[in-house]
């Protein structure tokens, strides 16, 4: 599903910046891609850790839509979240490396 977001949020970006930065399109990739950003930052929040990961990117990304950088705001996300999932790919990953060593012992 995160993959899914990704690649569309990528579709939209590029389909932006071909009609020229158009706002519509580069709010809706933006839109798709930082859900779980802004969920995870809103958890953390309500548990009393502020100033992690997720709410910085948040600050980033809107201080840049404040300046008008409304391409430079969706990559930023966007390169957040594949970091954000290749990471989780990677323990996975590892968890089931663990697993199989486990189990052949």
């Amino acid at each position: 599903m995160k993959k899914i977001r990704i690649i569309i949020s990528i579709v939209f970006l590029v389909l932006g910046m071909i009609f020229n930065g158009n706002i519509y399109l580069l709010v809706v990739s933006y839109v798709l891609v930082s859900k779980e950003v802004y969920f995870n930052a809103f958890k953390n929040i309500k548990n009393g850790e502020i100033f992690d990961e997720n709410f910085l990117m948040i600050i980033a990304t809107l201080g840049a839509f404040y300046i008008g950088e409304y391409p430079e705001a969706v990559l930023v996300m966007l390169l957040f979240s594949i970091g954000e999932y290749l990471s989780d790919l990677a323990v996975d990953n590892s968890k089931k490396a663990i697993v199989e060593l486990i189990d052949l012992r």
